[in-house]
């Protein structure tokens, strides 16, 4: 069952390492695109104040038009948080193999002799994260929910907070561990090989922390390595890159909501770091289509597309409108609501109409204008 989580109030700006609070935007509920049973679980750098904290949390909650569970790592000095973060991730077994659950059975009789008759293998996971209340505030969110395989955000050493949360439930043979489970990274500490069987890492722009350090060498110089792509600046590269190595990662993540639509349409480029390549319109359209992503988004990246992308904007749209209508991927309601969004549906209908017209797009173009039922 669920933990229940205060929302956030103005006045209780989190404090205390591991202070969790639900984040909702003012009016946003008002929005039809609110996602009330989404969730989103968001951990920040050491580096942020607690405002930090609540800026972010919010913006990511208005991003993903869905409630945030913000976990707030909060900071003694760096190096002191880096170092306890370490130290808790050795205090673990290796993963979801037999030694693991060996280990902790072991560690749940020896409890049992020594008088603790409550002790469980749960009971055994969480003692070894107790001495970061931050990582044993997102391993409790995180096996609570296994099954529902919420987005995750984390910044900088955030990361390890996060790893550490995964790899106990992955020792604890816990539902939600690996498989399915997306992680958004930003200015990572941990190496990718580290990361639990499974996990999808999903790496977001972000300056040249020096937490990266932590982590393995990357020499496909991904974003959270080499900092804002050239577009994100006017001033290209060169600029883009000397701000973001003298950024806190949770400002440069701050940037990252800001251009949304830019680092989305990055993730489905042929080619990528500043230069120019083609969209995987299939691709990106089938992310887009997806229940979890809000319409506004949705309206976001295709009109980035018609500014940025023009040859590609039609394909993405036709691509993004056969998703909605095939019966195989059970989008009905999706598609329902996508062609009630009067913005949205003026959107396609012109990014088809832009150019030469083909006979499919003209069938789309009929499907976006029948009458929806009320």
């Amino acid at each position: 069952m669920a933990i229940a989580i205060p929302r956030f109030q103005s006045a209780n700006v989190p404090k205390q390492d591991g202070e969790t609070l639900l984040f909702i935007p003012p009016g946003i509920e008002d929005s039809r695109s609110f996602q009330r049973s989404q969730r989103v679980i968001f951990v920040n750098d050491s580096a942020a104040a607690g405002r930090q904290h609540v800026a972010t949390a919010l913006g990511l909650a208005e991003l993903c038009m869905c409630p945030v569970l913000g976990i707030h790592n909060a900071s003694g000095s760096t190096a002191i948080d880096v170092v306890t973060h370490l130290a808790a991730s050795f205090q673990l077994p290796d993963s979801d193999t037999k030694s693991a659950r060996d280990a902790i059975a072991s560690a749940v009789r020896a409890a049992h002799a020594a008088g603790h008759r409550t002790a469980t293998p749960l009971s055994v996971l969480e003692s070894a994260l107790a001495s970061c209340r931050a990582s044993l505030a997102a391993f409790r969110q995180l096996a609570t929910r296994g099954s529902e395989s919420f987005e995750v955000y984390a910044i900088g050493d955030g990361n390890r907070i996060v790893c550490n949360a995964l790899d106990a439930m992955a020792a604890g043979s816990l539902v939600g561990a690996g498989a399915d489970r997306i992680v958004n990274t930003c200015a990572s500490n941990v190496a990718p090989g580290d990361w639990p069987p499974g996990v999808e890492l999903r790496e977001l722009p972000g300056g040249m922390d020096t937490v990266t350090w932590l982590g393995s060498p990357d020499w496909a110089a991904t974003w959270t390595d080499v900092g804002l792509p050239a577009d994100a600046s006017p001033l290209g590269t060169a600029f883009a890159d000397w701000i973001a190595a003298r950024a806190p990662a949770s400002d440069t993540f701050l940037r990252f909501q800001a251009e949304d639509p830019l680092f989305v349409v990055n993730r489905f480029r042929r080619a990528a770091h500043g230069a120019s390549g083609a969209v995987d319109a299939t691709s990106l359209a089938a992310a887009l289509a997806n229940p979890a992503v809000s319409l506004e988004r949705v309206r976001g990246v295709l009109e980035y597309l018609r500014r940025r992308h023009r040859r590609d904007a039609d394909d993405v749209a036709m691509a993004y409108i056969a998703t909605l209508r095939d019966p195989a991927r059970g989008l009905a309601d999706l598609a329902t609501a996508a062609r009630r969004d009067t913005a949205l549906r003026t959107l396609l209908a012109d990014l088809l109409r832009a150019g030469r017209i083909s006979s499919d797009e003209e069938r789309a173009i009929a499907w976006l204008e029948e009458p929806v039922g009320s």
